[in-house]
């Protein structure tokens, strides 16, 4: 049985632009990665494929029936994770096997589970907590397991220890895993699970990939990201109804007038460009008149978003 199903999914803002155009796809267990630059939509996808937002046009069926009829099945871990948070780690499991109605013998009593029973959850570290969530997930045994944590918060010794129960836990057992992944953690993955497909998600497409060869050989939309030394700022110029916006994770800045229309020469050199800006150094907490005058002087790259091609 196909575990999810869309066909012709289409979602936009009122008065805005649409995120998802004319999406079909069937999907049956194993692990998806959901790739994809900040910004392209793939939380708002994860919402519609939860039943979070349910105005939309087309179809989702999850083991054959719309979201919100089939709760039972679907397990949403989001970016802010979601618990009792004055509450134990047992008694937030406690609470959860009733929610689900499920047996609290369920329960797995590992060493984690030992180490962690009667902490409070605020007291958790992040990772902690994103553990606790997928350790619920497991728990409540759903068949579409959608996990758009916030994962680059982790330190990369934490993301270690975080993919490598995820591989363990949710990559087999009859489970459709889709995990929102960025770059760093895209990288990392590869480490720890050997098979997993790809959703390609950049300008209301979607494109579905069964392995990584025919991922690179379709977009090479991380080879591309392979340029960049992490260590270092990269920042996308994106154009939208609020005029051109330089965008790095949660950071947003409107473009003043003045460097406007040499932006615009770079969109125009082709329909597929992406707009990279490469900045030398941590540039997120410079003042607005120090930030303008190190953009004047970054490295601007521009790629073909379908070919991977430098394009200046």
């Amino acid at each position: 049985m196909k575990i999810l199903k869309t066909e012709r999914l289409t979602y936009g803002h009122i008065k805005g632009p649409i995120i998802v155009k004319d999406w079909s796809c069937e999907l049956e267990d194993g692990l998806v990665l959901l790739c994809g630059e900040y910004g392209s939509g793939k939380t708002t996808l994860m919402n519609l494929l939860s039943g979070m937002l349910d105005l939309y046009y087309g179809k989702i069926l999850v083991c054959e029936k719309a979201p919100k009829s089939s709760v039972s099945n679907i397990s949403y871990l989001t970016s802010i994770p979601v618990a009792l948070k004055n509450q134990t780690v047992e008694q937030n499991f406690k609470f959860a096997c009733d929610a689900a109605g499920v047996s609290c013998d369920r329960i797995v009593h590992d060493d984690w589970f030992l180490n962690y029973d009667k902490t409070k959850f605020k007291k958790l570290s992040l990772l902690n907590q994103f553990i606790f969530c997928l350790k619920r997930a497991e728990l409540k045994n759903s068949k579409l397991v959608l996990i758009d944590q916030n994962l680059d918060s982790l330190s990369n010794e934490e993301l270690e220890v975080y993919l490598k129960y995820l591989s363990e836990k949710f990559v087999n057992g009859g489970k459709l895993t889709i995990l929102s992944t960025t770059p760093k953690v895209f990288k990392k993955l590869q480490n720890y699970v050997a098979q997993y497909q790809i959703l390609y998600q950049n300008r209301q497409k979607i494109e579905y990939f069964k392995n990584i060869d025919d991922f690179h050989g379709g977009i090479n939309c991380y080879s591309m990201a392979d340029y960049f030394d992490y260590k270092k700022d990269v920042a996308t110029i994106v154009s939208n109804q609020n005029g051109y916006m330089l965008s790095c994770g949660e950071v947003m800045f409107k473009l003043p007038d003045k460097i406007i229309k040499p932006i615009e020469s770079y969109f125009e050199v082709s329909d597929s460009a992406e707009v990279f800006v490469y900045f030398e150094e941590e540039w997120k907490n410079l003042s607005n008149s120090e930030f303008l005058s190190k953009l004047a002087s970054s490295q601007i790259l521009i790629f073909d978003s379908l070919s991977g091609e430098k394009l200046n």
